[in-house]
């Protein structure tokens, strides 16, 4: 009887998530329409993503909006920062195929960095605004200290966020087609919920750590 109970509760519980999955995934993508807005948009699905990996009961409609409105400015400037190294990567690319032998494994090299940079900033930088209060230089900062403490999970995050683009080059299009319901679904809101299940266990252990050595400040 108790584990057809645990059972009961376990589907209940995935069900609802799927369900606010799939509400965030379409306010997401509304909202991100003017491509200006993917910054404060993100800011708003990672403040209630965040709560859904901690159990937290959510509303996921007014949660998300709640979100993208206090994180808006914020969430602009992040989204700039983050088109920065991408733009160079972009660039070094470019440059890479002009030229041969040394300087085009510079440029190459140069081209990962930035790639790592660009990775490591949307991988952060949205999830430490809608969880805490801090200056956007030190949400950039904080990025890259916590992308250099957990390198493994930085990683891990990396794959999950670009899951459905790894995806999309690698499959065959007839499974794409198959899959492609899932990916309207929760194409983006997926993964960002896979990515705060791991970002979760990061904030806790810096917020466990003494106060000089975790870079948040204050938890909203």
């Amino acid at each position: 009887m108790e584990k057809t109970h645990s059972l009961k509760e376990f589907l209940g519980t995935s069900l609802r998530h799927l369900w606010d999955l799939m509400v965030l995934n379409w306010m997401w993508f509304l909202c991100s329409l003017p491509i200006i807005t993917i910054g404060p948009a993100t800011c708003g699905l990672y403040s209630v993503t965040l709560k859904l990996a901690r159990e937290e009961l959510v509303n996921p409609a007014k949660d998300f909006f709640l979100g993208l409105k206090r994180n808006f400015k914020a969430g602009l400037v992040l989204e700039l920062a983050a088109v920065v190294p991408l733009v160079v990567a972009l660039g070094d690319l470019w440059f890479a195929v002009q030229q041969t032998g040394a300087l085009k494994s510079l440029y190459l090299a140069l081209a990962v960095l930035a790639v790592m940079l660009f990775l490591s900033l949307i991988s952060y930088s949205f999830a430490l605004q809608a969880m805490f209060d801090n200056t956007i230089k030190q949400q950039i900062l904080n990025s890259f200290k916590l992308a250099l403490v957990a390198p493994g999970r930085t990683i891990l995050i990396w794959v999950i966020l670009l899951l459905p683009v790894i995806a999309a080059l690698t499959m065959a299009p007839a499974v794409l087609q198959v899959i492609g319901f899932l990916y309207l679904v929760m194409g983006f809101s997926g993964p960002v919920y896979g990515a705060s299940c791991i970002l979760r266990n990061i904030f806790d252990r810096v917020n466990g750590a003494s106060r000089e050595d975790v870079p948040p400040t204050a938890e909203k």
